[in-house]
């Protein structure tokens, strides 16, 4: 026999050495050849012993066989060969555990661990539980895409016990320090507190830690508040709007979002203070800048204590392009776009941006530049009063639920300036005299056709009650109008002059003047684009009218004129009673309901 080369086929018949071949993808004619038989005499095989019906497992298992004799027949076996059986006879059992699990068994017949599972005392799995591995995991995902200036917001939280960041947007403040919060609450067990203008803002928070735990651990965290069974101990994420201003029993590190845009923020600020009271926690606030007018702009620029001895603060961009712990002890830092772009951020097409924007929408928007309103026909005093806590305070709008609200709804639509950028306003009107005009939803459209946002209109349609649409019938307005009249026909059709633009605005203001405009207080550009409406002449020089600064971030004032599109249903009271002269008179008419 020969020991250079171990005999496998010639230990079996022609009939079992042709199905062999066969499993490994010869033709019948090819068996026939390499055989020397007859074609037909193959063909009979095939057909009796079923080799197209045959079962992968039994071809394999006869080759074990065949190659296993093979080799224990053979003489001087070599080191190579023991190996080679040792090898083949793991195969045989291995094989023979899949036969036992094909005759009906179970899962511990094709892995013997198993049997064992249950010999110990389960652990019962901890609702939202982390581990120390899980953690491992976070932290080593979370450093891999830090930018410089991101890096600079950690060691700046490390040691600090108040960190105020000054902000450009789109630049991962809110992501990031909430991943932060995560990792922190993890590894110390102190619990954490969300703040915002409104709870729907705030939650933004809870999103972003629940897609990243569910990413990186495949751990679905649930709850509200969600409490998390950590490494060190248990611990609660909190994420609070105006509910916050009646918190009580909460502690935690806090983080303050978007302060420069909450309404009676000094309130605020005092309950986020008594909960963070504790030494070993820390209170974080960071916001894009709004009007050096609202509360929260002394406790920016450190006046706001009423400390006998006033302190000076320098809070320039170039004193704190690095943050910086100041005279009251608290850490400032201001990060533009352009600070971020020079620590690494290559997010963003900044001369694309330079471009788009006109000069005081970037400024506020990308260079922590303060907002002057007091050229806005809308200016901020008068808008704030109507930003409310929307999940807190409307109780028939259920946003996350279907239907969203039941009520009657208007729809305003207005067109970009381009073509390429609109806005779409829901609007639900009072039910009862007293109650106000509530902004439920907005979209803005950006590189879609007309026939594309009119069919995002028609779904609108089918979720809420729609009793009226008003359009912007100039620009792209017209093809929008003409798709949306197929399906709703009685949609008005607004040509702009400056009359109706004044009356569209006159009504707005004096709605937001006695708050009755409501929307929620996390949609800040609802707000920017109300500021960016101003009032002007027109060309002629003859009449007044209104304007809007083209910028992309507010879509050339689109969603507020999208707002007042809608509004064009609410009809200004035009006579005046005799019994009223005198006497301050609303343009607002009532509705009954």
């Amino acid at each position: 026999m020969n020991t250079s080369s171990p005999i496998t086929f010639d230990l079996m018949n022609p009939r079992q050495h042709g199905r062999i071949l066969f499993a490994m993808g010869m033709s019948v004619s090819e068996i026939s050849k390499h055989l020397d038989e007859n074609r037909s005499t193959v063909e009979s095989w095939k057909q009796r012993d079923g080799w197209e019906k045959a079962d992968l497992f039994d071809d394999i298992t006869l080759a074990l066989k065949v190659r296993y004799m093979s080799l224990t027949f053979m003489d001087g076996k070599s080191n190579a060969n023991y190996k080679e059986m040792d090898f083949i006879g793991s195969q045989f059992e291995r094989w023979a555990r899949i036969e036992r699990y094909r005759e009906g068994g179970n899962q511990a017949d094709l892995n013997p661990k198993l049997e064992n599972r249950n010999d110990k005392p389960k652990k019962r799995k901890l609702k939202n539980q982390l581990t120390e591995d899980d953690l491992k995991l976070l932290e080593q995902a979370f450093e891999d895409f830090l930018f410089l200036y991101q890096q600079e917001w950690m060691q700046a939280i490390e040691e600090s016990d108040i960190f105020i960041l000054l902000k450009s947007r789109q630049i991962g403040a809110t992501h990031i320090i909430a991943l932060w919060a995560l990792i922190d609450l993890l590894k110390t067990g102190k619990n954490k507190i969300f703040m915002s203008a409104s709870k729907a803002q705030a939650y933004q928070f809870i999103e972003y830690i629940k897609a990243f735990v569910l990413e990186v651990c495949g751990i679905e965290l649930t709850g509200d508040p969600i409490v998390i069974n950590g490494p060190v101990k248990q611990a609660t994420v909190y994420y609070l709007g105006t509910n916050a201003l009646t918190a009580q029993g909460r502690h935690g590190d806090v983080i303050m979002d978007e302060f420069f845009w909450i309404r009676k923020f000094l309130q605020f600020k005092k309950v986020a203070s008594a909960m963070a009271s504790q030494k070993m926690y820390k209170e974080i606030y960071m916001s894009t800048p709004s009007s050096i007018l609202h509360e929260a702009f002394k406790f920016w620029i450190g006046t706001d204590s009423g400390r006998k001895l006033p302190v000076e603060i320098d809070v320039s961009k170039a004193a704190l392009k690095m943050p910086v712990k100041c005279a009251d002890g608290k850490t400032r830092q201001i990060v533009t776009l352009a600070d971020a772009e020079a620590k690494g951020c290559d997010l963003f097409d900044r001369e694309k941006l330079l471009n788009q924007y006109g000069d005081d929408e970037y400024s506020n928007l990308y260079d922590c530049e303060f907002i002057d309103d007091s050229g806005s026909y809308f200016p901020l005093k008068i808008i704030t009063p109507n930003m409310v806590d929307s999940w807190q305070v409307w109780k028939d709008f259920k946003p996350n639920e279907t239907p969203h609200y039941q009520g009657e709804v208007w729809l305003g639509y207005d067109p970009s300036f381009t073509g390429d950028n609109a806005a779409l306003a829901v609007i639900a009107p009072p039910r009862t005299p007293l109650e106000p005009y509530r902004i439920l939803e907005v979209k803005q459209f950006k590189g879609l056709s007309a026939q594309e946002q009119a069919l995002y209109i028609k779904k609108v349609c089918g979720r809420y009650n729609v009793t009226f649409i008003g359009i912007d019938n100039t620009g792209n307005g017209i093809a929008v109008a003409e798709h949306v009249a197929k399906f709703f026909p009685a949609l008005t059709r607004l040509n702009y002059n400056p009359e109706l633009k004044i009356r569209m605005g006159l009504r707005a203001k004096e709605l937001f003047q006695k708050r009755r405009l409501h929307f929620d207080a996390g949609l800040t550009t609802v707000a920017k684009a109300f500021l960016s409406v101003k009032k002007a002449l027109t060309s002629g020089g003859g009449n007044k009218t209104l304007i809007t600064s083209r910028s992309a971030e507010n879509g050339h004032g689109d969603m507020a004129w999208a707002i007042m599109n809608g509004l064009e249903n609410a009809p200004i009271v035009d006579t005046i009673d005799p019994s009223q002269q005198g006497v301050q008179r609303s343009r607002i008419r009532v509705f009954k309901s």
